[in-house]
């Protein structure tokens, strides 16, 4: 594929979310996007900058930067994940299990990061933007934008 513009890479980076075998609802993972990427041989890399967790309200979120570079333009986008305790599971019996090691909840939690700025940066939604409606007001503003190319506003003659 030929090299692509930034905006045209990231109208073929839409993807739906997918409903996998014993999961009730749709998603999309940070896995299903990078594979995305790198079928279509667009001429950009994608990296994940990783950062050291922060502090906000006695909360720990997990940063990571997604940043797609083709040699001349380079775009960044960042995402944050809640690194919280492992969920317990509340059996019938009254115990509770760990959902998984704290190793793997960290692994996790930071995957879901990577999701949330690699989204980010291709503008990845839940629907194209040509599906919403345009308001009759962004309309008018449209139109304005076409008589007023520079959107200057008019200059008044001063006395």
């Amino acid at each position: 594929m030929a090299d692509l513009t930034f905006p045209e890479l990231q109208q073929k980076m839409q993807l739906g979310k997918q409903k996998k075998q014993g999961v009730s609802y749709s998603f999309r993972n940070v896995e299903d996007i990078t594979t995305k990427f790198k079928e279509l041989d667009s001429g950009w890399v994608l990296k994940f900058e990783d950062c050291d967790p922060i502090e906000l309200q006695g909360r720990l979120f997990y940063k990571s930067v997604a940043i797609a570079s083709n040699g001349d333009e380079v775009h960044k986008a960042p995402g944050y994940a809640e690194l919280s305790e492992v969920p317990v599971i509340h059996t019938k019996k009254g115990t509770t299990i760990q959902q998984m090691q704290v190793p793997q909840w960290t692994g996790a939690v930071s995957s879901y990061a990577r999701k949330y700025a690699v989204q980010g940066l291709f503008a990845i939604g839940e629907k194209d933007v040509d599906e919403y409606p345009v308001e009759e007001n962004q309309q008018q503003a449209q139109g304005n934008q076409q008589q007023n190319p520079n959107n200057q506003q008019p200059q008044q003659n001063q006395v």
